[in-house]
């Protein structure tokens, strides 16, 4: 169940674990990789996306993360599981159904209208956010293609506001 944060929440940013494909790595390893070898005092994300296409709670949702150097205030940090950087990620791939949707219920929930400024991949922080500096990273991956991945998003986006119309 999603809850919502009571900080202000306005950019939704995609990450990946940089691990092999298809291989599940649970929410306490990556927890604990993150504050043993990155130092950091709890898991960065937010979300975390298994390739099954479950997802789970990372980082409590009040607290800022620790995903984006420099922009962790006002953001949410999803990762999926993995890397597309050899990997051609389908919309019927469990995990991306389930991260496309798991981001739309969050945009509908902070009334963050989907798009490019508003839901970013890792690697393009620095490009619509400038404050940010540049994380030279594929993340999540080169075969996840922004514009293409955001389409997505609107399509599950407007899915759920239909289904919330009168």
């Amino acid at each position: 169940m999603l809850i919502k944060s009571k900080r202000d929440v306005d950019v939704i940013y995609l990450h990946c674990t940089a691990t092999e494909p298809g291989k599940p790595v649970s929410v306490g390893a990556i927890r604990q990789y993150h504050m043993d070898v990155r130092h950091f005092n709890d898991i960065g994300y937010h979300y975390i996306v298994q390739p099954d296409g479950k997802w789970y709670v990372g980082r409590d949702i009040h607290k800022g993360g620790a995903h984006v150097k420099g922009d962790n205030v006002r953001t949410i940090g999803v990762c999926m599981v993995g890397n597309w950087d050899e990997a051609i990620p389908t919309r019927d791939d469990p995990q991306i159904w389930a991260t496309g949707e798991l981001i739309a219920k969050l945009c509908v929930l902070y009334d963050i209208p989907p798009d490019p400024w508003t839901v970013i991949l890792h690697r393009d922080a620095h490009i619509y956010r400038p404050f940010v500096p540049n994380p030279h990273k594929s993340c999540p991956g080169a075969n996840i293609e922004s514009k293409q991945f955001v389409r997505y998003i609107q399509w599950h986006w407007s899915r759920m506001c239909e289904e919330v119309s009168p």
